[in-house]
């Protein structure tokens, strides 16, 4: 669901597109996914800055099993 139209969809706001889903994406490009999931504005941005570090624990144990 958070990678939905992470490529810059077209809608109410303009977007500089990312990357299509992958399984690489950088900590600023998880947290643009995260924070166009939530919205724009400020809270959306701070938000998202929050649940980064969250999205890299579950990152952490998902890469173990996808290696394995």
């Amino acid at each position: 669901m958070h990678i939905w139209a992470a490529d810059g969809k077209k809608g109410d706001h303009d977007e500089t597109p990312i990357r299509h889903p992958a399984l690489d994406y950088t900590d600023a490009e998880t947290c643009q996914i995260l924070r166009r999931y939530q919205g724009f504005g400020d809270q959306a941005e701070a938000d998202a800055k929050l649940r980064v570090p969250l999205y890299a624990i579950f990152e952490k144990y998902n890469r173990i099993i996808r290696e394995s």
